[in-house]
């Protein structure tokens, strides 16, 4: 059972000894790739790494190790399992849905993104291989509690994943543009989108003497678009050309091949309903 949600914000954080191993995975400072010339706003651009005056003095990352980057990979795939394998009330099973995998340049990313305190996306993410980077945003504000991080990531992990209960699996299947959605449902579309392989996150926190906060930021491989479905509905996993993944069976494995640069997409960007 998912966990229950508590008040849900956004906002940001960072420390200068996570920030400077952190920079190290970035292909745009490794490589001759220069990120303004995908964008003059693409959230790498001249960035200062320097935290926005709206973030409180004692802002910083969270550290990324090894255990809570397997961590935030099983709370999505998990959920992916789920949808995949036709166990969620009102949706379809899927034919191919990827099994996630950490991609570090979208940790290096999602920590730009932290930088602004404040519940944003960024205008242009895109990377040398993914032209088209999703994004997902959420944090969680509290008192009087000791809540431990994994508690707090579940649960903005499930305030994406419960955006479910406001989109149906025509819209899954046609992905059309509705005036009369009564709440967000670009997080969930990500979650449940068969192409997105890759993810990487970055976590911040920062507080005052009553109040915690924690923020969270995931960038995706793929992205949604209107006109192209969600996933493709069907046997689980029944059309995976590498096979199933062992743990996620619904799932098809780590060495499955998306084609993420068909044409057919650049004439139907997504306008985040967020």
């Amino acid at each position: 059972m998912f966990k229950p949600l508590l008040i849900l914000l956004l906002a940001i954080s960072i420390n200068d000894s996570v920030l400077a191993a952190t920079k190290t995975y970035s292909r745009f400072l490794i490589s001759t790739v220069n990120p303004c010339t995908y964008c003059s706003n693409h959230i790498a651009c001249r960035s200062t790494w320097r935290f926005s005056e709206q973030c409180l003095p004692n802002v910083e990352f969270v550290e990324m190790t090894p255990e809570l980057r397997n961590y935030l990979l099983d709370l999505h795939n998990e959920r992916r399992n789920i949808i995949a394998g036709g166990m969620e009330k009102g949706f379809d099973p899927a034919v191919r849905m990827a099994t996630m995998s950490w991609n570090y340049e979208f940790e290096y990313l999602s920590k730009l993104n932290l930088l602004q305190c404040v519940t944003k996306h960024d205008k242009c993410r895109r990377t040398p291989d993914y032209p088209y980077v999703g994004q997902n945003l959420a944090s969680v504000r509290w008192t009087n509690y000791n809540f431990t991080l994994d508690y707090v990531l579940e649960m903005l992990v499930d305030y994406w994943y419960r955006e479910n209960q406001y989109i149906t699996k025509y819209d899954v299947k046609y992905m059309k543009k509705r005036t009369d959605l009564p709440h967000k449902i670009g997080h969930f579309t990500l979650m449940a989108q068969e192409r997105a392989n890759e993810v990487g996150c970055a976590i911040s926190r920062q507080s005052t003497a009553n109040v915690s906060e924690v923020f969270l930021a995931c960038d995706y491989s793929f992205t949604s678009f209107y006109n192209v479905s969600v996933y493709r509905e069907g046997s689980p996993a029944s059309q995976c050309q590498s096979g199933q993944n062992p743990k996620y069976p619904n799932l098809c494995s780590v060495q499955e091949v998306y084609n993420i640069k068909d044409i057919e997409y650049e004439n139907n960007l997504f306008n985040f309903i967020f």
